[in-house]
């Protein structure tokens, strides 16, 4: 399937602010971006999810909080939402916080001073493509090594030593979420 413009028209976001100024920033975020709805994380946990939802947390919010939320959300028995794009939205600042938040398991992070057609770009990059997803006894969520930069033949490369599962997701607006487990 081709990813269009209009890809993440057909999904919705759920956001997770730290108050109501932040709150009403994320909704107007989903607005420019195009989701088909943008709602607060009660009026969502208040529903069943319908549809794919893409969950945006602002930077503002505690690591700690950030972290629990993504562990909810991993741990969710229904597969829309254990496997629901979680990203994460920064006012600004050095783009080295990035890696932190990806070895938290975020999906993506945003920088909200960069163009709405950049974030659009990098939001639909979260549908219609096999994304790997990772299971530890530690950490379950996406691939962190998509940010190491030392090669994987390097002899410097350290492997995990503990049992891991590797899973295989593509997010479809249309279709939902398919999982498979990966050799």
């Amino acid at each position: 399937m081709t990813v269009t413009d209009d890809t993440i028209a057909q999904c919705n976001a759920v956001t997770f602010a730290a108050g109501q100024a932040t709150s009403e920033l994320m909704r107007e975020f989903g607005k420019k971006i195009g989701f088909q709805e943008t709602i607060d994380y009660p009026r969502f946990a208040e529903n069943e999810a319908k549809g794919l939802n893409f969950v945006l947390v602002h930077g503002s919010i505690p690591d700690a909080n950030k972290f629990r939320l993504i562990r909810a959300l991993r741990s969710h028995p229904d597969v829309m939402r254990r496997f629901a794009p979680v990203v994460c939205l920064l006012s600004g600042g050095p783009r080295h916080q990035v890696v932190p938040l990806v070895e938290m398991g975020f999906d993506e992070v945003l920088f909200l001073v960069d163009s709405v057609d950049f974030m659009r770009a990098k939001l639909n990059a979260q549908l219609n493509h096999r994304l790997m997803y990772v299971q530890t006894s530690k950490y379950f969520g996406p691939d962190r090594r998509r940010i190491e930069l030392v090669d994987r033949n390097d002899p410097r490369r350290k492997y995990g030593g503990s049992e891991f599962r590797r899973i295989m997701v593509v997010r479809n607006p249309t279709s939902g979420i398919e999982t498979q487990e990966a050799l």
